[in-house]
Parts: structure tokens; sequence; C-alpha cells
């Protein structure tokens, strides 16, 4: 396994947090951790419980790839955007620059957005210094590629 420039097959226990901290968007982290300090002791359980899922999967080593876990990403999404929401407008103002900064980022992977590694890692240019395999390229460049060799 390859993960922040290293390749070790003992990696897989800090595989998952390591992997969420590289493919997700810095806004969105911002948001779910902004929410998760404004909210009550109640608020915060659903963030507890995606936590839990989280870890149990490091524990368990049961599927740990990036693409299983980006359901309960889309799930603390939802509740960091619901708890923001009953902030006041400043938070909206803040949401608003992190919708922007999120569009931005679409933008800049397109149309290989499977390669998006977040700036805090290098950003899609430098991102296959932090991770490889199905998590960073499917082979989206091969079309060009076999145009490269057809050319000489």
């Amino acid at each position: 396994m390859f993960i922040a420039g290293t390749a070790d097959t003992s990696a897989i226990w800090y595989f998952v947090p390591v992997l969420l901290s590289i493919k997700i968007a810095l806004p969105l982290m911002a948001a779910v951790a902004l929410a998760f300090a404004q909210s009550s002791a109640p608020a915060r359980s659903f963030a507890i419980a995606t936590l839990f899922l989280i870890a149990t999967m490091v524990v368990f080593q049961v599927q740990t790839g990036i693409r299983f876990l980006l359901p309960l990403w889309a799930l603390a999404i939802a509740w960091a955007g619901s708890r923001l929401a009953k902030l006041a407008e400043q938070a909206r103002m803040v949401s608003a620059a992190m919708v922007i900064v999120m569009a931005i980022d679409a933008a800049m992977v397109w149309p290989d957005a499977l390669r998006f590694v977040n700036p805090f890692w290098g950003g899609i240019r430098d991102g296959y210094r932090a991770v490889s395999d199905s998590n960073y390229d499917w082979g989206q460049g091969m079309p060009e590629l076999e145009r490269w060799r057809e050319a000489r």
C-alpha cells in the first residue's frame, strides 16, 4: 500500500484517516469541524456516530477504500449544513465562500475528478506523491497516452 509518500504493508491502521485527509476537500473538512464546534452535545451525536463507523472500519480492516467512506461524508456534510444554517448571517457568508472554493476545486480537476487531492497534500498536480492506485488514477490518461504513442 502506498500512502503519504511511503509504501508500507502495515499501513492499514492509518490508511482511513490519512486517506480522508488527502481526498476530502478542505472547505468540507472545515464546515464539518465548524459545525461540530458550534453544536451542543446532543447535536454532536450524529458526528460521533459517523466517527465511530469510520473507526470500526479501521479496527475490522473491512473495505477501507475511500469510496466506501464517501457516503458517510455525504451524511456528515448534510449534518454540517443543517447545523451551520442555524448560525448567524456571518456563517452563511462563510458557507458561501466554501461553496465557491468547492466549485473552483471541481473545475480544476475536471474531467479527472478521481485524481482530486486537496491542496494541503499537494493538490492534483503533486497528488501522486501522497497516494496512488485506485485512489488517484484509474487510467484516465490512457487515451492521451495512446495518441502520444501513435504520434511517435
